[in-house]
């Protein structure tokens, strides 16, 4: 039924505790995961393998935070989480994170057939997502600029400023680096791929200019609000139109 190993653990951990039955391997998971549709004893539930890169257990752990509570708040439009018999909400086969979801009706259809009232339906339900996080509010530094800084100190290393000059074309060869540019696919044929090079060693060379005026100013204004408290909650941020079903013009 499946062309990917469940491991018994997951089987032992998630699926037996739940009478999880696989009914089909689904198209399309977001984020590289590996979707099943089942049925469950809560009713149809989606089986979720992470992929082995991310996220990781800590991210995951905070991930179904907000899950919880958005459910919680009486939101129906996020899913429920199944858990194991220990109470976990996701379990590991040693190289992948499982989780056990409810199955939410609609299809994410907007782009095929968009309308004023799915828009409007979109920004509400977005927005008491939001409101519902909003009760947990507290102070704290910002963890995106921290992000920055972390993203600002690897590319503004000696190393990395020289490979950016001295190997333009394959500065993002390192799987470690942090995203800083994007390369399109390479063509198949030649006169395309150089021109696909040369971009790319336009672009790369216009990034290490930027880097070079504007990164060290930038690093010292970031570092100089780091420390500040700022109000703090969960956000869904990279909003794309699959992450929204449709039954009719309603979000749910």
């Amino acid at each position: 039924m499946t062309d990917h190993p469940i491991s018994e653990t997951v089987a032992r951990q998630l699926l037996v505790p739940n009478s999880v039955k696989l009914i089909e391997r689904t198209q399309g998971g977001l984020s590289g995961a590996m979707i099943w549709r089942c049925s469950s004893r809560f009713g149809p539930a989606c089986l979720r393998c992470w992929p082995a890169q991310h996220p990781q257990p800590d991210r995951l752990r905070l991930i179904h935070t907000a899950i919880s509570r958005a459910r919680q708040t009486g939101l129906s439009t996020v899913p429920a989480l199944s858990l194991t018999p220990s109470g976990a909400s996701f379990v590991s086969d040693g190289q992948r994170l499982w989780e056990l979801t409810e199955w939410l009706p609609g299809v994410a259809d907007y782009l095929e057939h968009p309308t004023p009232d799915k828009l409007a339906a979109a920004a509400f339900a977005l927005a008491d997502l939001h409101q519902a996080w909003s009760r947990d509010r507290q102070l704290g530094v910002s963890p995106t600029i921290q992000d920055r800084l972390a993203r600002l100190d690897f590319w503004l290393q000696p190393t990395q400023l020289n490979r950016l000059a001295a190997q333009p074309a394959a500065s993002q060869s390192d799987p470690t680096a942090p995203q800083l540019l994007s390369h399109p696919p390479s063509p198949q044929h030649g006169t395309a791929q150089t021109t696909s090079q040369t971009s790319d060693s336009t672009r790369v060379h216009a990034t290490l200019q930027m880097l070079l005026a504007h990164g060290p100013p930038l690093r010292e204004r970031l570092t100089a609000i780091a420390p500040q408290q700022v109000p703090l909650q969960f956000v869904l941020r990279d909003v794309w139109s699959d992450h929204i079903l449709y039954t009719g013009d309603q979000v749910t």
